[in-house]
Protein backbone atom coordinates (compact mmCIF):
# COMPACT_ATOMS: atom_id res chain seq x y z
CA UNK A 1 0.00 0.00 0.00
CA UNK A 2 1.07 3.39 -0.71
CA UNK A 3 1.33 5.91 2.85
CA UNK A 4 -1.50 8.39 3.27
CA UNK A 5 -1.13 12.67 2.74
CA UNK A 6 -0.04 14.16 5.84
CA UNK A 7 -1.60 17.41 7.05
CA UNK A 8 -0.46 19.68 9.75
CA UNK A 9 2.61 21.70 10.42
CA UNK A 10 6.38 20.92 11.10
CA UNK A 11 7.56 21.79 14.63
CA UNK A 12 9.32 25.58 14.58
CA UNK A 13 12.16 24.75 16.92
CA UNK A 14 15.46 22.75 16.44
CA UNK A 15 14.80 20.63 19.25
CA UNK A 16 11.67 19.20 20.72
CA UNK A 17 9.77 15.90 21.84
CA UNK A 18 8.39 14.35 19.64
CA UNK A 19 5.60 11.16 20.01
CA UNK A 20 2.57 9.77 17.84
CA UNK A 21 -0.63 8.17 18.51
CA UNK A 22 -3.71 7.03 17.54
CA UNK A 23 -7.18 8.67 18.20
CA UNK A 24 -7.53 6.10 21.51
CA UNK A 25 -4.25 6.66 22.59
CA UNK A 26 -4.60 10.64 22.42
CA UNK A 27 -7.30 10.22 24.77
CA UNK A 28 -4.96 8.12 27.14
CA UNK A 29 -1.89 9.21 27.19
CA UNK A 30 -1.25 12.55 25.38
CA UNK A 31 -2.27 14.66 27.57
CA UNK A 32 0.40 13.75 30.64
CA UNK A 33 3.18 13.72 27.96
CA UNK A 34 2.99 16.52 26.38
CA UNK A 35 2.26 18.83 29.60
CA UNK A 36 5.03 16.67 31.51
CA UNK A 37 7.37 17.64 28.98
CA UNK A 38 6.29 21.23 28.65
CA UNK A 39 6.96 21.60 32.20
CA UNK A 40 9.53 19.61 33.66
CA UNK A 41 11.83 19.73 30.98
CA UNK A 42 10.85 23.17 29.76
CA UNK A 43 10.75 21.60 25.61
CA UNK A 44 8.18 21.90 22.71
CA UNK A 45 6.46 18.91 21.75
CA UNK A 46 5.00 17.87 18.57
CA UNK A 47 2.93 14.91 18.01
CA UNK A 48 1.81 12.78 15.01
CA UNK A 49 -1.55 11.59 15.31
CA UNK A 50 -3.50 8.73 13.24
CA UNK A 51 -7.31 9.63 12.81
CA UNK A 52 -7.36 13.41 15.27
CA UNK A 53 -10.60 14.15 16.25
CA UNK A 54 -11.02 17.97 15.49
CA UNK A 55 -11.29 18.28 19.51
CA UNK A 56 -7.54 16.88 20.03
CA UNK A 57 -5.85 18.80 17.11
CA UNK A 58 -7.87 21.72 19.02
CA UNK A 59 -6.45 20.69 22.37
CA UNK A 60 -2.87 20.89 20.57
CA UNK A 61 -3.14 24.28 19.31
CA UNK A 62 -4.32 25.61 22.37
CA UNK A 63 -1.39 24.37 24.23
CA UNK A 64 0.91 24.96 21.62
CA UNK A 65 1.53 21.43 20.90
CA UNK A 66 2.40 21.31 16.95
CA UNK A 67 0.98 18.50 15.33
CA UNK A 68 0.50 16.43 11.85
CA UNK A 69 -1.76 13.96 11.00
CA UNK A 70 -2.87 11.16 8.01
CA UNK A 71 -6.17 9.19 7.64
CA UNK A 72 -5.69 5.49 7.70
CA UNK A 73 -8.00 2.69 8.00
CA UNK A 74 -8.02 -0.83 8.34
CA UNK A 75 -9.43 -1.72 5.33
CA UNK A 76 -5.87 -0.42 3.72
CA UNK A 77 -4.35 -3.31 5.35
CA UNK A 78 -6.10 -6.66 4.07
CA UNK A 79 -3.23 -7.09 1.71
CA UNK A 80 -0.72 -7.16 4.45
CA UNK A 81 -2.63 -9.31 6.57
CA UNK A 82 -3.48 -11.69 3.51
CA UNK A 83 0.72 -12.21 2.99
CA UNK A 84 1.10 -12.77 6.54
CA UNK A 85 -1.38 -15.51 6.74
CA UNK A 86 0.13 -16.51 3.94
CA UNK A 87 3.78 -16.55 5.07
CA UNK A 88 2.93 -17.83 8.53
CA UNK A 89 6.15 -19.03 10.99
CA UNK A 90 7.66 -16.38 13.36
CA UNK A 91 6.14 -12.91 12.00
CA UNK A 92 2.59 -14.45 12.50
CA UNK A 93 3.53 -15.81 15.72
CA UNK A 94 4.63 -12.78 17.27
CA UNK A 95 1.94 -10.78 16.04
CA UNK A 96 -1.01 -13.03 17.55
CA UNK A 97 1.17 -12.95 20.74
CA UNK A 98 0.76 -9.30 20.54
CA UNK A 99 -2.83 -9.17 19.87
CA UNK A 100 -3.88 -11.64 22.90
CA UNK A 101 -2.03 -9.27 24.94
CA UNK A 102 -3.54 -6.03 23.63
CA UNK A 103 -6.98 -7.82 23.32
CA UNK A 104 -6.95 -7.50 19.43
CA UNK A 105 -9.92 -9.69 18.24
CA UNK A 106 -8.57 -9.66 14.46
CA UNK A 107 -5.66 -10.22 12.89
CA UNK A 108 -5.90 -6.20 11.01
CA UNK A 109 -6.00 -4.89 14.00
CA UNK A 110 -2.52 -5.74 15.44
CA UNK A 111 -1.12 -5.17 11.33
CA UNK A 112 -2.74 -1.34 11.78
CA UNK A 113 -0.80 -0.88 14.83
CA UNK A 114 1.97 -2.03 13.21
CA UNK A 115 1.90 0.44 10.66
CA UNK A 116 1.26 3.09 13.56
CA UNK A 117 4.57 1.95 15.04
CA UNK A 118 6.33 2.12 11.54
CA UNK A 119 4.88 5.23 10.10
CA UNK A 120 5.51 7.35 13.35
CA UNK A 121 9.47 7.50 12.28
CA UNK A 122 8.62 7.68 8.47
CA UNK A 123 6.94 10.84 9.40
CA UNK A 124 9.74 12.08 11.90
CA UNK A 125 12.27 11.96 8.82
CA UNK A 126 10.20 14.01 7.43
CA UNK A 127 9.78 17.17 9.38
CA UNK A 128 13.70 16.64 11.08
CA UNK A 129 15.00 19.94 11.51
CA UNK A 130 18.19 19.80 13.79
CA UNK A 131 17.74 17.48 16.92
CA UNK A 132 14.90 15.46 18.26
CA UNK A 133 14.11 13.33 21.13
CA UNK A 134 11.24 10.88 19.76
CA UNK A 135 9.58 8.53 22.64
CA UNK A 136 6.52 6.65 22.92
CA UNK A 137 3.13 8.28 23.82
CA UNK A 138 2.39 6.62 27.08
CA UNK A 139 5.36 8.47 29.08
CA UNK A 140 5.86 11.11 31.26
CA UNK A 141 8.48 13.63 31.60
CA UNK A 142 9.79 13.69 35.44
CA UNK A 143 12.90 15.97 34.44
CA UNK A 144 14.36 18.17 32.19
CA UNK A 145 15.82 15.76 29.14
CA UNK A 146 19.98 14.68 29.24
CA UNK A 147 21.23 16.66 26.69
CA UNK A 148 23.26 13.76 24.10
CA UNK A 149 25.83 14.69 21.76
CA UNK A 150 28.85 12.78 21.28
CA UNK A 151 27.08 10.10 18.82
CA UNK A 152 24.90 10.43 15.97
CA UNK A 153 22.04 9.32 17.94
CA UNK A 154 21.35 6.70 21.21
CA UNK A 155 18.92 4.36 21.54
CA UNK A 156 18.47 1.80 24.16
CA UNK A 157 20.34 -1.69 24.06
CA UNK A 158 19.30 -4.89 26.05
CA UNK A 159 21.70 -7.58 26.02
CA UNK A 160 21.70 -10.59 26.66
CA UNK A 161 19.49 -14.02 25.39
CA UNK A 162 16.97 -11.29 24.70
CA UNK A 163 18.82 -8.64 23.12
CA UNK A 164 17.84 -6.17 21.10
CA UNK A 165 17.47 -2.52 20.27
CA UNK A 166 14.45 -0.83 21.33
CA UNK A 167 12.70 1.71 19.43
CA UNK A 168 10.69 3.30 22.17
CA UNK A 169 13.35 6.18 22.78
CA UNK A 170 15.67 7.64 20.42
CA UNK A 171 17.64 10.97 20.71
CA UNK A 172 18.60 12.08 17.56
CA UNK A 173 21.78 14.86 16.17
CA UNK A 174 20.90 14.14 12.78
CA UNK A 175 19.32 12.59 10.31
CA UNK A 176 21.22 10.02 8.55
CA UNK A 177 20.22 6.89 10.57
CA UNK A 178 16.67 8.02 10.58
CA UNK A 179 16.88 8.49 6.78
CA UNK A 180 17.51 5.02 6.33
CA UNK A 181 15.71 3.76 8.73
CA UNK A 182 12.51 5.74 8.02
CA UNK A 183 13.64 4.24 4.16
CA UNK A 184 13.08 0.71 4.85
CA UNK A 185 10.31 0.81 6.81
CA UNK A 186 8.58 2.15 4.22
CA UNK A 187 9.75 -0.22 1.94
CA UNK A 188 8.21 -3.07 4.17
CA UNK A 189 4.40 -1.05 4.01
CA UNK A 190 4.71 -0.17 1.13
CA UNK A 191 5.42 -4.14 0.07
CA UNK A 192 2.41 -5.56 2.38
CA UNK A 193 5.00 -6.64 4.97
CA UNK A 194 3.91 -6.00 8.26
CA UNK A 195 4.15 -7.85 11.05
CA UNK A 196 4.34 -6.87 15.12
CA UNK A 197 8.08 -5.99 16.25
CA UNK A 198 9.17 -5.26 12.03
CA UNK A 199 10.32 -2.00 13.47
CA UNK A 200 12.63 -3.14 15.88
CA UNK A 201 13.98 -5.74 13.54
CA UNK A 202 15.01 -3.72 11.00
CA UNK A 203 16.91 -1.61 14.05
CA UNK A 204 19.18 -5.07 14.41
CA UNK A 205 20.94 -5.14 11.50
CA UNK A 206 20.61 -1.30 10.18
CA UNK A 207 22.12 0.34 13.78
CA UNK A 208 25.92 -1.11 13.97
CA UNK A 209 26.43 0.89 10.97
CA UNK A 210 26.49 4.22 12.61
CA UNK A 211 28.22 5.94 15.41
CA UNK A 212 25.23 5.15 17.93
CA UNK A 213 25.50 5.33 21.70
CA UNK A 214 23.49 3.64 24.56
CA UNK A 215 20.49 5.77 25.92
CA UNK A 216 20.61 5.72 29.63
CA UNK A 217 17.76 3.79 31.02
CA UNK A 218 17.23 7.21 32.94
CA UNK A 219 15.36 8.09 29.62
CA UNK A 220 13.27 5.13 28.64
CA UNK A 221 12.77 3.94 32.60
CA UNK A 222 9.97 1.22 32.98
CA UNK A 223 10.72 0.25 36.10
CA UNK A 224 9.47 3.69 37.40
CA UNK A 225 12.77 4.61 39.83
CA UNK A 226 12.12 7.90 41.41
CA UNK A 227 15.64 9.49 40.06
CA UNK A 228 14.84 8.92 36.58
CA UNK A 229 14.44 11.52 33.49
CA UNK A 230 11.34 9.45 31.59
CA UNK A 231 8.58 6.63 32.99
CA UNK A 232 7.70 4.59 29.99
CA UNK A 233 4.25 2.09 30.51
CA UNK A 234 5.29 -0.88 28.71
CA UNK A 235 2.70 -3.75 28.28
CA UNK A 236 0.80 -3.76 31.60
CA UNK A 237 2.75 -0.97 33.49
CA UNK A 238 0.07 1.80 32.11
CA UNK A 239 -2.40 0.08 34.82
CA UNK A 240 0.10 0.78 37.59
CA UNK A 241 -1.21 2.78 40.56
CA UNK A 242 2.01 4.83 40.36
CA UNK A 243 2.43 5.57 36.48
CA UNK A 244 -1.39 6.52 36.87
CA UNK A 245 -0.88 8.71 39.62
CA UNK A 246 1.68 10.75 38.17
CA UNK A 247 0.04 10.75 34.99
CA UNK A 248 -2.60 13.11 37.29
CA UNK A 249 -0.68 15.34 37.98
CA UNK A 250 -0.75 17.22 34.39
CA UNK A 251 -4.38 17.13 33.89
CA UNK A 252 -5.89 19.62 31.82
Amino acid sequence: MNLPLVYGQHPATTFYIYSACDTDYFDQFAVPFFRSAQINAGLPVHLHIFNPRQDQLALCAKHGVSTTWEEINQEQFEDATRLLLKTAGEPLRRTQVAMSKGGDTELVQRILKTYYACARFIRLADIFNGAVFACDIDAVVRKPILELKDRDFYLHQIFGKKARFLAGGLYLNNNVFLKQYAKELQHSIEQDSLYWSIDQDLLDPLVPQYNYGQLPMELIDWEMRTDSVIWTAKGTRKDLAVFKQEQTKYAV
